[in-house]
């Protein structure tokens, strides 16, 4: 893992056009209940996508994407040009098992509730969530899904505004 984390940061301080903020397109880990890959596209402003294609050997594969909504962004004067956003998200989510039944497939509605972490200068994103899900089919059941993660971000042509940082009205 520290070898995963090292080239990233070496290639998150490189100055080639990497986005210098979670903007553009990100790619990453997942690792919790589900373990996974993740992806999201932030075109800038408060609404965004993610989603993964995740895992939990030797039961299930799991495929999920969120339509997410920045709520908050906090800061703190101890640790400068660092962003603790806060975020809600929902989405469908799809368990393809190797069992019979439920356990064979089953499709839930997901609602990730999210705090993360990144710097200005680095594009890389930190985050833990939590994830209440309602399985809808082939049967009703509650449970939770949760784990930390890290995307590194790509520009992705025009950026929109910042949530946390919006530019001046030059007028």
């Amino acid at each position: 893992m520290l070898p995963v984390i090292a080239i990233l940061l070496s290639v998150a301080r490189a100055d080639d056009g990497f986005s210098r903020d979670p903007e553009g397109v990100g790619i990453g880990i997942l690792l919790g209940e589900p373990t996974g890959f993740s992806a999201a596209y932030r075109p800038g402003g408060r609404f965004w996508v993610d989603g993964a294609v995740a895992w939990s050997f030797p039961d299930f594969a799991q495929f999920h994407a969120d339509a997410c909504l920045d709520l908050a962004d906090f800061r703190t004067a101890d640790i400068p040009n660092t962003h603790f956003p806060v975020w809600v998200g929902a989405g469908p989510r799809l368990r393809v098992g190797a069992g019979t039944g439920y356990d064979a497939v089953n499709l839930g509605i997901r609602v990730p509730i999210a705090m993360g972490v990144w710097h200005d200068k680095v594009p890389i994103e930190g985050w833990a969530e939590i994830v209440p899900v309602v399985g809808v089919w082939p049967r009703t059941e509650m449970g939770i899904d949760g784990g930390i993660g890290a995307r590194i971000y790509f520009p992705a042509g025009r950026q929109g505004p910042r949530l946390s940082s919006p530019e001046p009205d030059p007028y």
